[in-house]
């Protein structure tokens, strides 16, 4: 089943044997390394205090295509002039996305502001650029924060992504 157009012949993701929760764990994982109902680029760990916060998000998103969970670094969230303001996809997430440049709209999970930008696919890198500058600073993304990504639609060549932040410094409930 192909969701949007321009995935080729990408699956879905399969989320059938993924039960949301904090410290739970899907039957289906108990033999090999705990899964995460949820893609994180390599070589990065969560602290556990911000990963019970992500888990506990995660719960609100209802999507077929995975989530991508991103800590925010200097070079996503400050722009000089001699470094542009960026996101780029892992490679586990990209293949879930298109595989041609085109716009995309960003919105947050409350409020329904868009911010333009452009999803650029080059080579084998997919980035949030132009356009991510203008929605970290407008929402006061500061590094450390977390961002989690989902496509939630696509039309007519554009596609809209949800982008639910969970702050670094929130306080605990």
């Amino acid at each position: 089943m192909v969701l949007f157009s321009g995935y080729g012949a990408r699956k879905p993701y399969d989320r059938a044997s993924v039960k949301l929760g904090v410290g739970s764990e899907p039957l289906s994982n108990l033999q090999g390394p705990p899964r995460r109902p949820y893609i994180l680029g390599q070589r990065v760990t969560l602290p556990l205090q911000l990963e019970k916060k992500v888990e506990e998000k995660l719960q609100s998103i209802r999507c077929e295509l995975p989530v991508f969970v991103k800590v925010m670094t200097t070079t996503n969230v400050d722009a000089t002039v001699h470094r542009p303001c960026l996101v780029v996809f892992c490679t586990e997430y990209a293949s879930c996305l298109p595989d041609k440049t085109q716009l995309l709209l960003l919105q947050l999970d409350v409020g329904e502001r868009q911010w333009p930008a452009t999803l650029r696919v080059m080579s084998k890198q997919v980035r949030i650029y132009p356009g991510w500058k203008e929605f970290a600073v407008d929402n006061q993304l500061k590094a450390g924060d977390v961002c989690l990504f989902h496509l939630a639609s696509s039309s007519n060549g554009s596609l809209t992504m949800t982008v639910h932040l969970v702050r670094k410094s929130e306080p605990e409930p």
